[in-house]
């Protein structure tokens, strides 16, 4: 009694334990994350603020670029100087009237070069060394952009210029003259927003919303905007420079935002870590008195399916877990004689199943195959009795080849296959009906690769020739045979253009295959063919594959056979 309350003692206060260690990891998880993301928050503003006076200065220097570069170009002097067709005169414009306008739009703007190009490709230098070359490729850039202000990087003589434009449009109208060019080399802008990078602390970056133009990080320079936005490690300040040309982006990485956050981390992780410590001694003594043992009970419990049935728990050496395990040993000795009676029982069932379903279709094939050799013998015999010797040669030997296929043990042929011996069949009944049968076919090449159960269309070609075709006599018969491949089985046609069946027959014939019935069709005989072919189509894929049967009486009876796609691996290979 006291060894018991002992270990209840010991389990309450194994219980305490874990909830007060609990509820000091969730307080120590509330109160990190509170106090990272407050001081995260205060570290996040002041970073913002200062973005957003970088960004103001930048947008104040790049906006003055803009500006000049649009005060030029809508200036009437401007626009008379390039509107000016002869060449003495323009350059007494551009000396006396544009130079003092741009000398002053210029004035501490850092423009390395300022061009003013018109119409056919004459250009002036207000300021700047650009040669020839230089002029024709910035009247190819102002030919592809000509409407507005646009900001793009260009290489000229070799050399990368940060490159402002603007068109030179008469009267107000939007009939263009020339365009204002104005040129910063890329490393003296670089070298600007570098500065206002506070040396490397922010990375800044001009772009058209599109792609980099240029930023005091030469690695992020042609990247795509879009792609600077999917990282997860920086915070981002953006602003609008230009409405739809132009575009500051100011970045810094989260670690230099709140540098202090590794080390309030790792206190944190420190004071969790001897938290977790003193959870797994308590764990570890948990599972030696409690957890284990029973563990044990379980996994072998779990195994008992999976190894011989005669096996039992073994022991602890825990006396209160040791009564469990007598008990389940107890039940499973009692469990294990009836199982293996019920075992015994079902298997004799399963193989006396499968032994009555393989007579089944054996009888079933076999009864087939007799009613086809017997009718192919009749018509050698029809060929005796005229004297055609070279005939009879001819059709023995098509009764050989049908004979050597229908005794193989194949259970399943390739549908070309069972095509060809069809058609060796219709060849040789063609001599009971003197040639006066007409046989098409019709199959898809595609059905060369499946395969279906051996002697399932010559019953349904048999039924057609003797009970739909031969009773006409003398006039012309028809018979039709496709084949085609639908998107999840395969539909078989045979037609007859014979006597058809009467309505009332035809019912009866429906029913009695829907319900694998044999069928009195004419007289005594019975339908053998039709009933066979629906219980071996039944019996070798299931219910929802089989026959059906459809006629007008003295117009056509059509056999229709669904079936499904069976890939046969040897491609029509020998039997």
């Amino acid at each position: 009694m006291k060894k018991n309350l002992s270990l209840n003692v010991k389990r309450w206060m194994l219980i305490v334990t874990a909830i007060i260690v609990s509820v000091m990891l969730i307080a120590q998880v509330i109160s990190q994350s509170f106090f990272t993301s407050y001081v995260e928050g205060i570290y996040e503003t002041n970073i913002s603020l200062t973005a957003s006076r970088i960004a103001s200065e930048i947008n104040t220097t790049f906006t003055n670029m803009n500006t000049a570069v649009d005060t030029i170009a809508v200036n009437s002097a401007t626009i008379d100087y390039a509107a000016t067709i002869d060449s003495e005169e323009r350059y007494a414009k551009a000396f006396n009237h544009v130079r003092p306008l741009v000398e002053i739009a210029i004035q501490n703007l850092g423009f390395n070069n300022l061009v003013i190009l018109d119409n056919t490709g004459a250009w002036y230098r207000f300021k700047g060394p650009l040669g020839s070359s230089a002029g024709t490729k910035l009247k190819s850039h102002f030919q592809r952009n000509p409407y507005d202000i646009t900001n793009s990087i260009i290489e000229l003589e070799n050399d990368a210029f940060y490159c402002t434009t603007k068109p030179i449009n008469l009267g107000g109208t939007i009939n263009t003259v020339g365009m204002v060019a104005a040129l910063s080399s890329v490393e003296d802008t670089r070298s600007t927003l570098i500065d206002y990078g506070e040396n490397g602390k922010f990375n800044i970056a001009l772009h058209d919303f599109d792609h980099v133009l240029i930023s005091n990080n030469s690695e992020l320079d042609t990247q795509l905007v879009a792609t600077l936005y999917e990282t997860s490690e920086l915070f981002i300040h953006e602003e609008e420079i230009l409405a739809g040309s132009l575009g500051v982006f100011i970045s810094i990485p989260y670690s230099k935002i709140f540098p202090q956050r590794t080390a309030l981390l790792i206190l944190f992780f420190s004071v969790g870590l001897l938290a977790l410590i003193l959870i797994l001694v308590l764990l570890l003594f948990v599972n030696r008195i409690i957890i284990r043992p029973f563990t044990h009970v379980i996994d072998e419990t779990s195994q008992l399916g999976d190894h011989n049935p005669s096996t039992r728990l073994t022991k602890t050496n825990v006396t209160y877990v040791d009564l469990l395990v007598q008990s389940i040993n107890a039940m499973l000795g009692r469990l294990d004689n009836s199982s293996r009676r019920i075992i015994e029982t079902q298997q004799s069932l399963y193989k006396l199943e499968i032994s009555q379903r393989e007579v089944q279709m054996y009888l079933l094939r076999n009864q087939i195959d007799r009613h086809f050799l017997y009718n192919s013998l009749i018509s050698v015999r029809s060929l005796a009795d005229r004297g055609d010797n070279e005939k009879v040669k001819e059709i023995a030997g098509g009764i050989a080849q049908l004979l050597r296929y229908t005794t193989s043990k194949v259970k399943e042929v390739n549908i070309f296959d069972e095509m060809e011996i069809v058609s060796n069949y219709v060849n040789i009944q063609n001599i009971r009906f003197e040639n006066r049968l007409h046989f098409e076919i019709d199959v898809d090449d595609q059905l060369c690769g499946y395969k279906i159960l051996k002697l399932l269309i010559q019953p349904l070609v048999e039924n057609s020739l003797i009970h739909g075709l031969e009773p006409k006599h003398t006039e012309e018969c028809t018979l039709w045979l496709s084949g085609h491949l639908l998107p999840d089985s395969i539909r078989i046609e045979v037609t007859d253009n014979g006597l058809g069946i009467p309505e009332d027959k035809l019912k009866k014939i429906q029913w009695n295959i829907e319900h694998y019935e044999e069928i009195d069709v004419v007289g005594d005989i019975k339908g053998i063919a039709l009933v066979n072919v629906q219980k071996r189509t039944a019996m070798g894929y299931g219910n929802e594959y089989g026959l059906s049967i459809d006629s007008i009486e003295g117009e056509y009876t059509r056999a229709v056979m669904t079936l499904p796609l069976v890939p046969d691996e040897n491609m029509g290979g020998e039997i």
